[in-house]
């Protein structure tokens, strides 16, 4: 192989390698999700969720509304997704107000189609 192709085919991978390093660090490899306002007002089937008034004991914190789980969604995601940006709440904290909400139920075991309480932090 010419030496001179090889430098401009590790030229042109490096250059690639970079420019999606720069992008995922820049932008994130994920696309920003739509904002909070069109998510709750979508009327797509398989999205269910709705503000509920449990009384709990960090009710200052946070409000709760109840949610169906969605396959490929997880505690997180659904936090984050009902919550406004820039959310200035641990993950540990989050798992563990949704185990205060949930009766103990482990949030890695939540099971599609059920119907769970989620924190909306204040």
């Amino acid at each position: 192989m010419n030496p001179t192709l090889k430098k401009m085919i590790t030229f042109l991978v490096v250059f690639l390698f970079i420019a999606s390093i720069t992008n995922d660090l820049t932008t994130g490899t994920f696309p920003d999700s739509s904002p909070k306002q069109d998510k709750e007002n979508s009327s797509t089937p398989h999205a269910k969720s709705q503000a509920f008034d449990k009384n709990t004991s960090s009710s200052e914190r946070y409000d709760v509304m109840k949610h169906e789980v969605n396959a490929g969604q997880t505690v997180l995601s659904i936090i984050e997704q009902i919550n406004h940006p820039n959310l200035s709440v641990t993950y540990e904290q989050m798992l563990e107000d949704f185990r205060t909400l949930n009766k103990d139920q482990d949030p890695h075991q939540i099971q599609v189609n059920e119907v769970y309480f989620f924190p909306v932090y204040r």
